[in-house]
């Protein structure tokens, strides 16, 4: 977990300029929303990372066709979540 909670502070930066730099429902914000998802869950706060995902669900529905640079990931997040041993991490 520490990792994960030294990561969250610089994700979450990543995420903020990524917002001040594309549309909202640029496909390019979702890398950072994944990664930042994925370390709120690291840390235990499945209340974060629900919510994120719900924001990258939305965007993702105007992207059909994504690569698996983005799919992948959020494929993983998404049997994460879904787990009941969500915050132990899974590589």
């Amino acid at each position: 977990m520490g990792h994960a909670a030294e990561a969250l502070a610089p994700l979450r930066r990543a995420v903020q300029l990524d917002e001040e730099m594309y549309d909202s429902g640029s496909a390019e914000l979702l890398p950072a929303k994944i990664a930042l998802a994925a370390a709120y869950l690291d840390t235990g706060n499945r209340g974060e990372s629900a919510k994120l995902v719900a924001q990258i669900e939305s965007v993702r529905k105007l992207h059909r066709h994504l690569g698996g640079r983005f799919e992948a990931p959020l494929r993983a997040l998404h049997r994460r979540l879904a787990s009941p041993n969500a915050d132990t991490l899974v590589h």
